[in-house]
């Protein structure tokens, strides 16, 4: 009696199926992991923005002393950068919104990659007074907006509103309930 060996495997017919499926399987979830990986980039930076804003608020409460948040490329000094490049949080002892060397560092965060973060009433700086109220430019810039956005995107996904008291609050619009525009890459 012969014993026939049968070759175990696959055949190229079924190879060639299962690879289809595959395929059709990976073109339909990379696109939905890359608006993930978007979505929590985004968040990231939202989160690190507030977690700053909510230090330097706190830091001047109990400090008795202001408290200046500027846009910073790397993570010392204050620059003429946008903010997706990175700032800082610094206790300003003589209140002239540049970080001495006597002035102490109380964050830094740095670039957030993927990421477009802009403010028309705080485009560079702002202040948390040692009341906590939050203050740009002038004494009587009290509240303001941060507009979160992904290059090429049309309007902002999120917002964070800087409220008169300091307190930073998220938004999918602005105060006024519009949508907040992302500048153009480069601005």
């Amino acid at each position: 009696m012969k014993f026939r060996h049968r070759q175990r495997g696959f055949t190229l017919g079924e190879t060639m199926t299962t690879l289809a499926v595959v395929g059709i399987g990976l073109s339909l979830a990379v696109p939905g992991t890359q608006a993930l990986v978007e979505s929590n980039r985004q968040a990231t930076a939202v989160n690190e923005l507030v977690a700053t804003m909510h230090l330097a608020r706190s830091e001047a409460l109990t400090r008795n002393r202001p408290v200046f948040v500027c846009a910073s490329a790397d993570g010392e000094h204050c620059g003429n950068e946008h903010w997706e490049r990175g700032w800082i949080a610094f206790l300003d002892e003589n209140h002239d919104g540049t970080r001495d060397p006597g002035d102490l560092l109380l964050d830094a965060v740095g670039a957030l990659p993927g990421q477009e973060l802009s403010s028309r009433e705080f485009p560079r700086a702002f202040s948390y007074r040692p009341n906590g109220r939050a203050m740009g430019a002038t004494p009587q810039q009290l509240s303001g907006e941060f507009a979160f956005c992904e290059p090429g995107a049309d309007a902002a996904a999120r917002v964070v509103i800087v409220r008169p008291n300091g307190l930073p609050a998220l938004a999918e619009k602005r105060r006024d309930g519009s949508l907040a525009p992302c500048r153009t890459s480069g601005a």
